[in-house]
């Protein structure tokens, strides 16, 4: 069996993502076989990637007060950040975000909101679920880029309460809020993993024009640009949101951190931050291992665990259903034992079972075998028990080992069962083998199929006389299998001689004898 690959706990950018060649077992029908497809029950996503890593948060520390003075405590808006993407091919087909608000310092009432670098006609569908209540969201429609507004007051999940929350130890704390925001794409997008949390910013609530983002994005369409450059802002074109430092107003580090007291400024708790500032981002960036005065956190709120989330594999049976399905898989390497499991997720444990990958086309499952010398009523058949769908199969075998067969009791799910082997006579009235369909378990036939007399009549199959012996009227309630006469479904290597599929006397199906041929070599697949 061919063991799925699945995503390690790697850095963001990972991606998993095959294209299939081989014609392999593939549930959902997305070109993806199912060996290779994380998500084998989903046709909208075949790989996943996660950032900053699976099961971890990254954390984005706000300092509301820009562009004026600040005590640069970076607790203002403190949010734990995850994102899952879903890849289909070299896109993502859908993402999921998130967002736990760990603390609002201060008092100013924020809010959040979420740019992606893609068209803002992108998204198929977004919701909102906060606590399980979940809502649409709907893309701004000022944007070029697909933009959200999360949540027009952060302090809304909080009560409405006012001052300072999870940031000092003499003020108000309590329950972080989550927000999880799910994203599909209409068709895949070209989203750089690396790049989460992409553009995560906070707005002023009663002045939604206030934006504080990170230094390289510039902004909303809603973004009030007189902001810049003044009070105790330096932007430049390509670096924005900093002071006359180069310290920004808006951080992001790649995994849980602790945050500073109230009115205690970041470079007390993280003194090598002012070197990351002042090199504009490029040296230091690792800062926050460096823990200068320890008291200058606050202990208090952290992140939750991360949500679960289940893969739907239901659709995937553990092992292949049956011979047909090895061999359009491409996984035969021709007649032999095969391990199947036929009832796929159902009740039955997978099985060995001999498969002909070879006579008619192939794919044929062996249910009985009996060599010759073998007489035994044991291995009599009833119609029901081979040939009618919704019934029983009864199997046998004389060799388990070199001859395993399907389970006996199985019912049969199958279309077609093939006869090998019988006498001299048998083989020379009806070929080396014979191929015929397997009838409906219904109580009526609905149609009679084959060929009929010129008198209207059809030729049956009786144990005591054998082929064509006995006739039965069209009208006679009864049911036959497949076409009859020269068609290659029910003839064997004679092909081209006459001959007639099984049929059974209706009310009687269940019970009616299909003795085959009790002397000689016998062999019966389905498939």
């Amino acid at each position: 069996m061919i063991s799925k690959l699945t995503p390690s706990a790697a850095a963001a950018g990972f991606i998993l993502s095959f294209a299939s060649t081989a014609v392999a077992q593939d549930s959902d029908q997305d070109g993806v076989a199912d060996a290779f497809d994380v998500f084998p029950c989903d046709a909208t996503a075949t790989g996943v990637a996660y950032a900053p890593g699976q099961g971890v948060s990254g954390t984005l520390l706000f300092e509301d007060q820009w562009p004026d003075f600040a005590d640069l405590d970076f607790n203002d808006v403190v949010v734990a950040y995850h994102y899952e993407y879903r890849l289909h091919g070299t896109g993502v087909s859908s993402v999921r975000a998130v967002f736990d608000v760990l603390a609002l310092g201060g008092t100013i009432h924020s809010g959040l909101g979420l740019r992606l670098p893609v068209a803002a006609g992108a998204a198929a569908s977004a919701t909102l679920d906060v606590n399980g209540t979940v809502t649409s969201l709907s893309p701004s429609g000022a944007d070029a880029e697909l933009t959200f507004v999360i949540a027009p007051d952060l302090r809304a999940y909080f009560g409405g309460a006012e001052g300072s929350i999870n940031s000092d130890t003499n003020g108000a704390s309590a329950n972080t809020a989550r927000l999880i925001v799910d994203i599909t794409f209409t068709s895949p997008v070209v989203l750089d993993t690396a790049a989460a949390p992409h553009d995560v910013y906070t707005f002023r609530s009663n002045a939604v024009g206030h934006e504080i983002h990170r230094p390289m994005y510039g902004g909303t369409a809603s973004m009030d640009g007189a902001l810049f450059n003044v009070g105790m802002d330096a932007s430049t074109p390509t670096r924005r949101f900093v002071d006359y430092d180069g310290l920004p107003y808006a951080i992001a580090l790649p995994e849980p951190v602790a945050y500073p007291h109230e009115a205690i400024a970041i470079e007390q708790l993280y003194p090598r931050v002012m070197n990351f500032a002042a090199s504009g981002g490029a040296t230091d960036a690792d800062f926050y291992l460096t823990v200068g005065d320890g008291t200058a956190r606050y202990n208090g709120a952290a992140a939750p665990a991360l949500p679960a989330r289940t893969i739907d594999t239901a659709c995937v049976p553990v092992e292949p259903p049956s011979c047909l399905a090895i061999l359009q898989s491409g996984q035969s390497n021709g007649d032999g034992v095969y391990t199947v499991d036929v009832d796929g997720t159902g009740p039955l444990a997978p099985s060995e079972v001999y498969c002909n990958m070879t006579i008619d086309g192939g794919g044929w499952m062996l249910t009985h075998y009996k060599p010759n010398g073998v007489a035994s009523a044991e291995y009599d058949l009833l119609v029901g028990n081979v040939m009618m769908r919704g019934h029983p199969l009864r199997t046998r075998t004389t060799d388990p080992i070199a001859r395993p067969v399907v389970p006996d009791g199985h019912r049969s799910t199958y279309d077609q069962v093939l006869f090998v082997g019988g006498n001299a006579t048998w083989q020379g009235q009806m070929g080396a083998w014979v191929r015929w369909s397997i009838g409906e378990g219904a109580s009526t036939p609905t149609a009679l199929s084959g060929v009929r007399t010129a008198n209207g009549r059809t030729q049956m199959w009786l144990s005591n006389t054998g082929w064509g012996g006995t006739t039965t009227n069209a009208n006679f309630d009864f049911v036959l299998w497949d076409t009859a006469g020269i068609s290659p479904i029910c003839g064997g290597a004679n092909v081209g001689r006459g001959r007639h599929c099984p049929a059974a006397v209706h009310g009687l199906r269940a019970t009616y004898p299909y003795h085959f041929d009790t002397t000689g070599h016998r062999e019966l697949y389905v498939r």
